[in-house]
């Protein structure tokens, strides 16, 4: 079982929803809480983010 979930996400729902970037952030601490994990959410162009288990956002 791995300690880190890895979210990646696209450039394409960007341009087709403006600001859904920083939504797909706040939903990756809601797993991060939920699974007790780190979460990595990974995005070429936007938002990429690295989440430590109690939902703290170590980078963004």
């Amino acid at each position: 079982m791995s300690n880190i979930y890895d979210n990646p996400t696209t450039l394409i729902y960007e341009k087709l929803i403006p600001g859904i970037a920083f939504e797909q952030v706040a939903q990756s601490v809601l797993r991060a809480v939920e699974n007790r994990v780190a979460v990595v959410k990974t995005d070429v162009a936007y938002a990429a983010a690295i989440i430590d288990p109690n939902g703290n956002i170590i980078a963004l």
